[in-house]
Formats: structure tokens, C-alpha cells, sequence
């Protein structure tokens, strides 16, 4: 069980609001292997949803790479990107929003494994 299917390298997000600088995400590392399961926590504003929505490519970083099963997916366009969105899911904080109504949890979660 060594196959690193999640690596996040220095990623690194700043915000700029009226000459401020926010640091939402700093150097931040992980690795994440097949069959584990990971949570982020943190106190409100610490930067887990904008490390969560840089993974899932809604927000991009300012320095950093994000490996898919060793690939860098800062660098699909097109039909990579298309193939990158059908192999993940988020769960938002209203999980009933994220899962279909008419299957379990488990169900939901294995139609993706």
C-alpha cells in the first residue's frame, strides 16, 4: 500500500484585498495513499477550503503542484480535465447536497472507488 494517489507539494495561496495580503495557504505538503482516508481541521479562516478547492481545481494556487496518481493536474486542459472530474467527488459541509438521495452513503462513495 505504498501507490501515493494524492500529492500536494508547497502549495501556496495568497489573496489580495485594498493592498492587503491574506496567506490563506502556506507551503503546505501532503501525501495521501490507496486506501487511506484523510481529514483537514482547522479553525475557521486556517485555509482548508481553499486547499480543498485547489485539489478539486476551482481555485488555483500561486506556486505549488498537485499530483493525481503522479500526474500534475495543473496542467490538464480539455479532455484530461474532463477525465480528472470523473474520478473525483467533494463533499461540501451540506453532505445532502453532494449525494444522491435514492442510494446509501456507502453506495455513493463505492460507485467512485
Amino acid at each position: 500500500m505504498n501507490d501515493i494517489i494524492l500529492e500536494c507539494r508547497n502549495l501556496r495561496k495568497e489573496f489580495k484585498k485594498k493592498g492587503h495580503v491574506h496567506i490563506a495557504a502556506d507551503n503546505i505538503s501532503l501525501e495521501l495513499y490507496k486506501g487511506e482516508c484523510f481529514g483537514i481541521v482547522g479553525e475557521s479562516g486556517s485555509g482548508k477550503s481553499t486547499l480543498a478547492r485547489m485539489i478539486m481545481k476551482l481555485e488555483s494556487s500561486d506556486s505549488g503542484d498537485i499530483l493525481i496518481e503522479g500526474k500534475n493536474i495543473s496542467k490538464f486542459k480539455g479532455r484530461k480535465n474532463r477525465d480528472y472530474y470523473s474520478k473525483i467527488q467533494m463533499v461540501f459541509q451540506d453532505a445532502k447536497g453532494s449525494f444522491n438521495p435514492k442510494m446509501t452513503i456507502g453506495n455513493s462513495i463505492l460507485e467512485y472507488v
